[in-house]
């Protein structure tokens, strides 16, 4: 016996019922209204370490494989972050390619790159006579000079503990745990050196580290790309 014969359905039918049972118009699905409420009541801070901590501990991974997808295609669409470099990074040639960071002179994988990746500490503090903020003149009293970051404390202050802020006088920031942190780069125009704790490779002797000229701004050939816009430290 054959079964009874059905038209085809036409594409452009089958498309209209796909997006009528999978989509509905933003801010009025329970889905929409219930992520809304939930995004509301979250601390973006919390979001963010939990879903890291979630795909980088394997022992205290979370989410299912089709899980992870799902939420790198709405990164896709969403257009957050360098989802299409990401792809090259950890499944291209530059997976497996060690660099080193004209920063910090530490190896590093990009696909392990991140913003407070590469952080550099406090020199060492110096004793110092400190002066009046107003006359300039010496007080007799003894502070905490620290060379990196061009600024004296008093003795019983530490850098490290002070608040991260802007310096007036130079337009530079200071203060914190680390003197600079920021993502690993390559490119020596990306660093603020300093001459002392945040210094040029050629000073730290890193091997096959070329004297600068004049102008020259990338230490290693590698070429350009959308992550380098991120390069940039706190320093």
């Amino acid at each position: 016996m054959q079964p009874p014969h059905r038209a085809p359905r036409s594409l452009s039918s089958v498309h209209s019922t796909f997006t009528a049972q999978t989509f509905s118009a933003p801010g009025t699905s329970t889905e929409a209204l219930a992520l809304a409420y939930v995004l509301r009541h979250i601390d973006p801070s919390e979001l963010h370490a939990r879903l890291l901590h979630s795909v980088t501990n394997a022992s205290t991974l979370l989410c299912s494989s089709d899980t992870l997808k799902n939420i790198f295609r709405a990164f896709e669409e969403l257009g957050v972050g360098p989802t299409a470099r990401a792809r090259v990074v950890v499944e291209g040639a530059e997976a497996n390619i060690e660099r080193h960071c004209v920063r910090c002179h530490n190896p590093y994988f990009e696909k392990d790159n991140g913003p407070e990746e590469c952080n550099i500490p406090h020199d060492l503090a110096t004793q110092v006579e400190m002066r009046d903020p107003v006359t300039k003149k010496l007080t007799g009293r003894v502070g905490h000079y620290y060379t990196c970051c061009e600024i004296v404390l008093p003795t019983h202050d530490a850098l490290e503990s002070m608040p991260r802020h802007i310096d007036e006088r130079d337009g530079k920031e200071k203060g914190g745990r680390w003197c600079s942190q920021g993502r690993h780069t390559t490119h020596r125009a990306a660093v603020r050196y300093n001459g002392t704790n945040i210094a040029e490779c050629w000073t730290k002797a890193c091997e096959g580290a070329p004297v600068p000229e004049e102008g020259e701004g990338v230490w290693i050939g590698d070429e350009e790309s959308e992550d380098e816009s991120m390069d940039g430290g706190t320093s």
